[in-house]
């Protein structure tokens, strides 16, 4: 390369990072309103679980049936990386799926409570680069994003491989709150513009979570909008003040609050639980009408997004019967005019800063 040339390379590089640097911060309002007018996504639950075969009571906490070494029956701390081994992975069958149903993004769970990450994250020894060697969360942003659609991560703070939990069950340290920000420093850095980070295990009642006090949720919050500030952050805690936007486990049987209507995802399964099990090709699938008129159309009324779980097989594929019911409900839904305003009922929304506290 000449001098020229590596002077005018370097000039293009710097030209990206500060065009990359001098993109707007968007409002939360703002943000919110582009997100609610996404109506439908895609969950994707990806995971060792997957290759477990689990039954239906094991799979909040999708481990095998045994003590672990936090002394949680069902902890997954001694599954070795090598199991998980989607040996046909085509995230583009993923986003091609989604497309066909008429869905503009897709959430991938990048790291669920077993502590598995599903990218090579140098600061774990449990994760695809000890065994299956190609990094996922690379694989699916780059499919979606190349399709035109948004991208979304799903990331666990309870993580049995390297002990977060609630107090009962271990605590957190000041190291393990350093993993966690180096986690999503890697995530919000190398995969490109991200929708949102949604977490789980935090604050919640169920999974051993820890508490808001035992990790500050306004030290997290500053350092994701720190790398991405138009990154929003949700959380399936219901409390407003601890989210961007709302997370709403429907499955759970939990609703969106009564009243005024607020920023929401609510998420569902189109098959019988998060993750796939050998059953998923044959057993039943929830209906055209169930997705559409039950879920997709009364969510969108209240300006709320709906996002329906679908999760791969052990080759990497979304089954053909998900496949063939992601056509019917793109064939049958016809998505509502865009939301132009900011609701009343949005404004004066809590933001969970440190800034903002002291």
């Amino acid at each position: 390369m000449t001098r020229f040339n590596f002077k005018l390379t370097l000039m293009m590089v710097c030209l990206s990072l500060f065009a990359a640097a001098a993109k707007p911060q968007k409002t939360l309002p703002e943000l919110q309103k582009e997100l609610m007018n996404l109506r439908f996504g895609m969950f994707i639950h990806l995971s060792p679980a997957t290759f477990l075969n689990n039954p239906e009571r094991l799979q909040p906490d999708h481990a095998p049936p045994h003590q672990g070494k936090d002394g949680i029956l069902g902890n997954a701390d001694d599954i070795s990386p090598a199991l998980f081994n989607p040996a046909k992975l085509d995230c583009g069958q993923w986003a091609d799926a989604a497309i066909s149903a008429g869905m503009k993004f897709g959430v991938l769970t990048t790291k669920h409570h077993d502590g598995f990450c599903l990218w090579p994250s140098k600061y774990s020894d449990y994760t695809v680069a000890q065994g299956f060697k190609r990094d996922v969360v690379r694989e699916f942003t780059d499919a979606f994003h190349k399709r035109g659609l948004k991208v979304g991560l799903y990331y666990s703070i309870r993580d049995r491989t390297v002990g977060i939990a609630d107090k009962q069950h271990g605590g957190v340290s000041p190291q393990q709150v350093q993993l966690i920000k180096n986690q999503l420093t890697e995530l919000l850095t190398n995969y490109g513009p991200i929708l949102y980070i949604v977490f789980d295990a935090w604050g919640n009642t169920w999974h051993e979570s820890p508490t808001f006090k035992d990790i500050s949720y306004a030290e997290i919050y500053d350092h994701i909008k720190s790398i991405q500030p138009n990154c929003l952050v949700l959380n399936h805690s219901t409390q407003i003040e601890v989210c961007d936007v709302l997370q709403i486990e429907l499955s759970a049987q939990i609703k969106l609050p009564d009243g005024a209507d607020l920023p929401a995802v609510g998420g569902n399964t189109l098959q019988k639980n998060w993750f796939w099990t050998s059953e998923c090709p044959t057993a039943p699938l929830k209906s055209v009408h169930w997705v559409v008129d039950q879920n997709l159309i009364p969510f969108n009324k209240r300006n709320a997004v709906f996002q329906l779980n679908c999760a791969p097989n052990r080759d990497g594929l979304m089954d053909e019967n998900i496949i063939n019911r992601l056509t019917e409900i793109g064939k049958t839904w016809t998505p509502p005019p865009p939301l132009n305003h900011i609701p009343d009922s949005w404004k004066n929304w809590p933001v969970p800063t440190l800034k903002s506290n002291k």
